[in-house]
């Protein structure tokens, strides 16, 4: 009698560690499916759209200089391209950046709109990331009458980046897409500085196992030379 109460608890212990295993694989593979941490992603973000790495605010900052050059050219389309280098403290750039323009005006010839398509391209490198990047954009300029003290810019960035992580064991080259549409920024007219505004996010990321993944956030520029990026319950703060 003895003998069989040993057998069955080391069947029953047999079949725990077989069920331990199983659900260890299968949380092994769940965990595989995330490519990168939310800290991650919203260091890439950082990256896309932060001057310091020839990001969105760079391109933006460009359009609100252009603007007061351009008041005197109703309904005429324009364009010209830019070159761009700049190597601060723990990061650099070398970006080219191309602006086509349409000022609309009304039939009194009053400044109403300037809307810019943009095409960027170029190299940055970070205290954590580095790589090319390219970047195309359709916005929207308001406020160019000469009572508004800012600028506000609304429309659509699309960022495309082959990045390196330097600090990455797995995986250390991804490449990303990342879409964000911009709601109201307020652009200093004076200092071009970017003062308010938000905007949403989706972060598409994939690596050479052919993984994808996906995460959504909110972005939130602060009117101290910040934004935020929040991305599910994670907050991160960066200097623009």
């Amino acid at each position: 009698m003895i003998t069989n109460l040993k057998s069955s608890s080391l069947v029953i212990a047999t079949a725990c560690i077989f069920m331990a295993s199983l659900s260890s694989c299968r949380k092994n593979a769940d965990e595989v499916k995330e490519i990168i941490t939310e800290s991650e992603a919203a260091e890439i973000v950082e990256a896309a759209v932060s001057e310091r790495t020839a990001g969105a605010a760079l391109s933006t900052e460009e359009m609100a200089r252009m603007a007061g050059s351009t008041l005197d050219q109703c309904n005429q389309p324009g364009d010209t391209s830019f070159a761009f280098s700049n190597d601060y403290a723990g990061a650099s750039y070398a970006y080219q950046l191309g602006l086509d323009w349409l000022l609309s005006c009304s039939d009194l010839d009053v400044p109403q709109q300037l809307q810019f398509d943009m095409t960027g391209s170029g190299t940055f490198a970070s205290v954590k990331w580095d790589g090319t990047q390219s970047s195309t954009g359709t916005l929207l300029l308001t406020g160019l009458d000469f009572q508004s003290a800012a600028y506000t810019l609304n429309g659509d960035y699309d960022y495309v980046g082959e990045i390196t992580g330097d600090l990455r064991l797995v995986d250390p080259s991804l490449d990303c897409t990342i879409e964000i549409n911009l709601v109201d920024l307020q652009l200093d007219k004076d200092t071009y500085d970017i003062t308010t505004g938000s905007g949403s996010i989706v972060l598409t990321v994939s690596n050479g196992r052919g993984q994808t993944q996906t995460l959504n956030g909110q972005l939130v520029f602060n009117g101290d030379g910040t934004a935020t990026v929040t991305i599910n319950n994670l907050s991160y703060t960066f200097d623009l």
